[in-house]
């Protein structure tokens, strides 16, 4: 703008003084003075811009004046006709200004290509620099030329090596003959093998025959035994019959009866006597008969044995004959496994000297095959190996080369492409300190800018304060936190208030274990009082047996009353348990809540903080846009402004060549003309270079924009994610409130359940109080009629045993009994807090997810709740207190009645001694007072259980509501 009017400037001034001066042309006083301020006008302006080509003709308009400042009249005749040759200069001139706009129009479009070829240049001279340092240096082309000269050297020593192959040949040809050599000893070796297991066989049959051969020589043997043994029994018979017919023969000589020979020897029958014999002789008498059929069977008992004996010998003879020929079979075998036993001897003596020679050869064979093996192996390893680098080593060479010959053209190509881009590179440096100039306009435009960016901070600053208010509702978070620490410390105050209880229980115990002393003591003084009182026991026998149907009733009540009040105790125990470890998790999943809170606020500040910085970035941007519409207004109120001058310089040309065809005009319109004309050009001109810079200042502040819109749409996707994280981590943040509030309504729920659970505990403890209690009733009815019946010094030792065994059950029951109500006040203290920091936390939850109306309302209900509970805590501790002085009631019960019925006239009972010496022992004034006390604390714990049910029953009703 500062360009503009300052062309604009001058062309004003003339323009007064023309129009000002319009109507003096006549004279001629006043136009030295017109071109004297013309001529002062004119050294500025040329000062400031270079002189355009008129200016020269006007300096010779200058020159045609006189020295007084009064044309001659030969000037105005040379004056018209150097008119004519200005104004054909002034076409030729203008006919050069049209073809220099043509040359810048070109010089521009060179301009552009070479700015292309500037950049297309620059990226291949870096890739000719990347290529160039990926090169390999002198020292490794030296390197590699060393590698490939051993290479080479390996390939000659494998060269060498290679002729040694026939060598290797030959040594494989002289394996393969040993390898055969071998094959046939291992085939002979096979066969002697073969043929020594077939004579094994062999010979193992012989044996086996041989075998078979004696077995069935011994059997034959025994059978001719045997029948050998037939013989000589059937010898013997003949003989006894050779003996008995002697006899008979004998006793035929008597009778004078010659004996007859038969054909063997044998005893034949007397042949028949002749005629005149038999009829002279007597008749044969009984005895002769019975000789003669004797005689006829043994005969033929001879006979038969003769066959037998016959047959027995031709079996005989056979055997022997087939013996004979077992045994020559058999010496045949024999013979021939004795043979064969020799062959085999020689046959294990030929392996015995065979057997090493074969393991040697075996030996020898082996070592040749692994030494083939190895050298065949090595061999062909080495071959490989040669022929692999050798091929590898040319093929390296052959890489190598071409590289080289690459390398070296892409060196020569680079050389002249570097010498190429050094001259681009000087050209383009001429040509970066032309457009230097034209940078320098920029600054009003940054100055601008610079606006932007401060009103752009203003506006940060605003987005600061909102950050305030937002560290401001932070607070108010940070207070929320601070009321849950709090609660918290309420949580804390309480388990200490359950701790000082269990020290309170322990106290008691103590308590207890002094009454166990004195209890011992007291046991102790019935040992003496009971050594004095032994021969009371036999009258008291009697009551002993009538008193033991009630006491084993009231012992079976009694048990059955503490195996209930044990479960209860059991059940309140795992109810406690279960109760702690809820809290503990319960605990564990609020600091694990608190932690992800404090985590997730965390991570919202941040976004927070980030969202405010882009918005912030946000306006500066839409600054800066409005700012680069401005410009672009200015840039399209310039083109209008050269569209403008170069109607005007139209117009002022077509005036021009009006005036020189009518050639009407005389020399000062002339010159007014070329004045207007050249203070045309010069605005033009400088209009042009206005418009040059405001194009460059144009495409700048595009580039700019378009930077400036990246950056804002990245800024933009940037705000959509994190808008997205912060929309996913309030949804997290409401999920995970919402289930610590249905964990914390659960709980509670689970809690008043507890509660009620304890009641009715507590409901059927207090029922096997007074089932125990008339159980005691009973049991000092008992021993009222007892000492009704006895005397005072005549106490039985069995009675004061049960009725003192009772009494430390009854003592005992009571301590269990105060111990599960003491356990029962802890729980119904933990369950309260548990119950009022639940409800703080759900309070919290609530309010920071529903409101401040919700809040109030689950900030009542919990307050309601603390004070229900606060209530019954109160009435806990009294029943406590009441049940205590109960439990010592209950003690002294035992002996207060019997002291007050029998006691009275007696003055001295047993059950009056324990009543007392236990009185004295609480540092009591008497019997007398001990049965108020019980009295009233009977009548207390009345009333305290009274009490206890209806808290019970409004609270049930409160629960019932609340559901």
């Amino acid at each position: 703008m500062g360009l503009a009017l300052r062309a604009n400037a001058p062309t004003t001034m003339l323009r007064h003084n023309l129009m000002g001066g319009g109507g003096a042309m006549a004279s001629t006083a006043p136009r030295p003075r017109i071109f004297k301020v013309v001529r002062t006008w004119t050294k500025p302006v040329q000062c400031m811009h270079p002189a355009p080509p008129m200016l020269g003709g006007r300096r010779r308009v200058v020159t045609g004046v006189g020295a007084e400042g009064m044309p001659s009249a030969d000037a105005s005749n040379g004056g018209a006709l150097e008119l004519a040759t200005r104004l054909r200069d002034a076409e030729q001139k203008i006919g050069l200004l049209t073809q220099q706009d043509i040359e810048r129009e070109s010089l521009s479009s060179q301009l552009a290509a070479a700015q292309q070829q500037l950049a297309s240049t620059t990226a291949e001279l870096e890739e000719a620099r990347t290529k160039l340092s990926a090169m390999p240096d002198i020292a490794q082309l030296q390197s590699e030329a060393a590698r490939l000269r051993e290479a080479h050297s390996q390939l000659e020593a494998a060269q060498t090596q290679l002729l040694r192959l026939p060598e290797l040949d030959v040594m494989a040809q002289q394996v393969a003959g040993l390898q055969v050599q071998l094959q046939e000893a291992s085939a002979s070796s096979a066969s002697k093998a073969a043929e020594l297991e077939a004579a094994v066989e062999a010979l193992a049959a012989a044996q086996t025959a041989t075998a078979a051969a004696e077995l069935e020589a011994q059997e034959a043997q025994q059978s001719l035994t045997r029948k050998v043994d037939e013989l000589a029994a059937i010898e013997a018979d003949v003989e006894t019959m050779r003996k008995t017919m002697s006899k008979a023969g004998r006793k035929a000589i008597k009778a004078k009866v010659p004996p007859a020979k038969g054909a063997k020897g044998f005893a034949s029958p007397a042949p028949a006597a002749s005629g005149s014999a038999a009829g002279t002789a007597p008749a044969a008498s009984p005895a002769a008969k019975a000789d003669a059929g004797a005689e006829n069977h043994l005969r033929q008992e001879l006979k038969q044995a003769q066959t037998e004996l016959e047959q027995l010998q031709t079996a005989l003879e056979e055997r022997e004959a087939a013996l004979q020929a077992a045994q020559s079979a058999v010496d045949f075998l024999t013979s021939q496994c004795k043979e064969q036993e020799v062959q085999m001897e020689a046959l294990t003596s030929q392996l015995a000297d065979l057997a090493p020679q074969l393991a040697a050869r075996m030996a020898s064979e082996s070592a040749l095959e692994q030494q083939v093996a190895a050298l065949s192996v090595r061999l062909r390893a080495e071959a490989n190996d040669k022929q692999s680098s050798v091929e590898a080593l040319e093929r390296e060479l052959e890489i190598q080369t071409t590289d080289r010959l690459s390398l070296a053209s892409a060196h020569t190509n680079l050389a002249a492409e570097a010498e190429g881009l050094r001259a681009t590179v000087r050209e383009l440096e001429t040509q970066r300190r032309r457009q230097e100039a034209a940078i320098e306009d920029l600054d009003v435009s940054l100055h601008d800018l610079r606006v932007e960016v401060d009103s752009a901070q203003q506006m940060k600053m605003d987005l600061a304060i909102l950050a305030e208010a937002f560290s401001s509702k932070e607070s108010q978070l940070e207070a929320e936190q601070e009321r849950l620490a709090e609660m918290e410390a309420r949580e804390v105050e309480m388990e200490a208030q359950l701790v000082e209880a269990e020290t309170a229980m322990a106290s008691l115990n103590a308590f207890n274990s002094q009454l166990a002393d004195k209890a011992e003591a007291l046991d102790a003084a019935f040992r003496a009082r009971s050594e004095q009182a032994a021969d009371a026991v036999a009258r008291a026998a009697e009551t002993g047996k009538q008193l033991e149907d009630a006491q084993e009733r009231a012992l079976a009540e009694t048990a059955a009353a503490l195996s209930e009040a044990q479960a209860a105790e059991a059940s309140q125990r795992t109810a406690a348990q279960t109760l702690s470890e809820r809290l503990a998790a319960e605990q564990a999943a609020v600091i694990q809540q608190s932690r992800d809170v404090e985590t997730l606020r965390e991570q919202v500040a941040m976004l927070n903080e980030q969202i405010t910085f882009l918005s912030g970035s946000d306006s500066s941007m839409r600054k800066l846009q409005d700012a680069l519409r401005r410009s672009d207004g200015e840039v399209v109120a310039l083109r209008e402004q050269m569209a403008s001058a170069a109607e005007a310089a139209r117009v002022a040309e077509e005036t021009m060549r009006t005036a020189a065809a009518e050639k009407s005009m005389d020399n000062q319109d002339l010159d007014r003309l070329q004045l207007q004309l050249a203070a045309a050009n010069t605005s033009l001109a400088e209009r042009e270079q206005a418009l040059a810079a405001s194009q460059s200042a144009a495409e700048v502040t595009e580039a700019e924009l378009r930077g400036a819109r990246r950056q804002v749409e990245a800024a933009d996707g940037e705000v959509q994610t994190m808008r997205t994280q912060v929309q996913l981590l309030s949804s997290e943040l409401i999920a995970a409130r919402q289930d610590r509030d249905a964990t914390s309504r659960a709980e509670f729920e689970s809690l008043r359940q507890l509660q009620i659970e304890l009641a009715a505990e507590a409901t059927a403890t207090l029922d096997l109080l007074m089932k125990a209690e008339s159980l005691v009733m009973v049991q000092l009815l008992s021993s009222e009629l007892i000492a009704a019946r006895q005397d005072r010094d005549a106490t039985s030792r069995a009675e004061f045993e049960s009725l003192r065994q009772l009494q430390i059950e009854l003592a005992a029951e009571a301590t269990a009994t105060l111990d599960l109500l003491m356990k029962a006040e802890s729980l119904v203290m933990v369950a309260s807090g548990g119950v009022e920091g639940r409800g703080a936390e759900g309070g919290g939850g609530l309010g920071a997810g529903a409101g401040g109306s919700d809040l109030d309302v689950q900030t009542e209900l919990w307050e309601s709740e603390r004070q229900r509970s606060g209530a019954l805590e109160r009435e806990v501790t009294a029943l406590q207190e009441q049940l205590r002085n109960a439990a010592l009631g209950r003690r002294l019960g035992a002996g207060d009645e019997p002291s007050g019925g029998a006691g009275g006239s007696n003055g001295g009972g047993l059950a009056g001694t324990l009543a007392a010496a236990f009185s004295s022992a609480r540092g009591g004034g008497g019997a007398y007072s001990a049965k108020g006390d019980m009295e009233a604390a009977n009548v207390r714990l009345f009333d305290g259980l009274t009490a206890a049910r209806d808290g019970e029953l409004a609270a049930k009703a409160e629960s019932e509501a609340l559901q």
